[in-house]
């Protein structure tokens, strides 16, 4: 599979579970930083959402949909990221309140071209406290069409009501046989 090195039995029992329907809403994929979380992330919604090959692990990777989240272009995906605050720490790092407020609201809204709507959180450890309880409530009563994945690297950095409702997935690092 595309660039996916070592974790491509975990994409495997994922694609198989999306063929039959069986999707968490929210997973944890964590493991050491640059092991390759938000790329094995991006693969997993291409798997949900590839409409040349529906449910092979990784997506075609040539169809529009997969292209569009390669790009991060796709309607239906949203990546959210670490912000700098440069007026009160410009080393400081982390996910504010009001991008998982415009998340929430994304997520309310139907798919636009596929079935779910996907949403990564990269480096979900950095969420600010206020973002933290805001999450909280989408994970607790997540829209029908909604999968969030939450990348850590330090998954004890989130709260224990959080990770609770989490389905981890723990990435390995690689044999130098893979």
């Amino acid at each position: 599979m595309r660039d996916v090195i070592g974790q491509r039995r975990l994409l495997a029992r994922l694609g198989e579970r999306a063929v039959k329907g069986d999707v968490a809403h929210a997973y944890e994929l964590s493991g050491p930083r640059s092991i390759g979380k938000r790329t094995v992330a991006i693969r997993l919604a291409q798997t949900l959402l590839c409409t040349s090959e529906p449910g092979v692990a990784g997506g075609c990777g040539t169809c529009l949909a997969c292209r569009k989240i390669e790009h991060e272009t796709h309607p239906d995906v949203r990546v959210v990221t670490r912000l700098t605050d440069l007026e009160r720490d410009p080393d400081k790092k982390f996910i504010a309140i009001e991008q998982i407020r415009e998340m929430q609201r994304d997520l309310a809204l139907r798919p636009l071209e596929g079935r779910w709507r996907i949403v990564i959180i990269d480096d979900a450890a950095d969420l600010s406290e206020h973002a933290e309880v805001a999450l909280l409530k989408t994970l607790e009563e997540p829209p029908r069409h909604a999968v969030l994945l939450l990348l850590t690297p330090t998954p004890a950095r989130l709260l224990e009501t959080i990770r609770s409702r989490l389905i981890p997935l723990p990435l390995r690092l690689v044999a130098t046989a893979d």
